[in-house]
């Protein structure tokens, strides 16, 4: 079978101000350069084939850091990217709520194209485009691939058949690891944010004890 793991960037300035990054960006934070550190040293152990990427600089920082861990080069695939959130971008989730009601209400249908921006079928479109690529190119093969939230959300919906207004009822961490599998003509879900390879760092075993 063909193994693809969807590995979200490391924490950013903006991740931690709770604001909509969309197609711009923001600096990894010093926690975001270690998560990729420790994410870094779990997919080497998995000896992937090669590491594709989002060119937004957060994410290809993220997979710069893993690929020189597994010593090769990341590549660049625009599908990868974050939705384009339009006019939203930069804001805070309250400003959005407050002074963008009408188009929060809308943003999670599936044909709704924000203003200046993309609705979240485009970004499936995209999605699916980049894992028909994988299935087609990598056959037997382990691929990772660094990404964002709303697209890794997309991609894993489709695979699970979860409608993009349905609750999202899974979490996505900064560098948590998601694992799809293509065997028989379709994709798989056989791991869900897996971030034991961060939990030593932040905490989450003290958490849950």
């Amino acid at each position: 079978m063909t193994e693809l793991f969807i590995l979200r960037h490391g924490e950013t300035l903006w991740n931690t101000e709770q604001r909509f990054q969309g197609q711009a960006d923001s600096p990894l934070t010093g926690e975001g350069q270690m998560q990729a550190h420790s994410l870094a040293r779990r997919v080497a152990a998995v000896r992937p084939s090669v590491i594709y990427t989002s060119d937004l600089g957060r994410a290809y920082s993220t997979a710069r850091i893993i690929a020189d861990e597994c010593g090769f080069i990341p590549q660049p695939d625009i599908r990868l990217r974050e939705r384009n959130v339009g006019i939203l971008t930069g804001l805070t989730f309250d400003t959005i709520r407050g002074d963008h009601a009408g188009i929060w209400e809308r943003y999670f249908e599936a044909d709704y194209v924000i203003p200046e921006g993309e609705s979240l079928n485009q970004l499936l479109e995209r999605g699916q485009s980049f894992l028909d690529h994988v299935a087609e190119n990598h056959p037997y093969q382990r691929v990772a691939a660094v990404s964002h939230g709303a697209m890794i959300s997309t991609m894993l919906r489709h695979v699970l058949h979860i409608p993009h207004h349905a609750p999202r009822n899974f979490s996505l961490y900064n560098c948590a690891l998601n694992m799809l599998e293509y065997l028989q003509g379709a994709w798989r879900l056989r791991v869900l944010g897996d971030t034991a390879h961060l939990a030593a760092k932040s905490g989450i075993l003290d958490e849950v004890q």
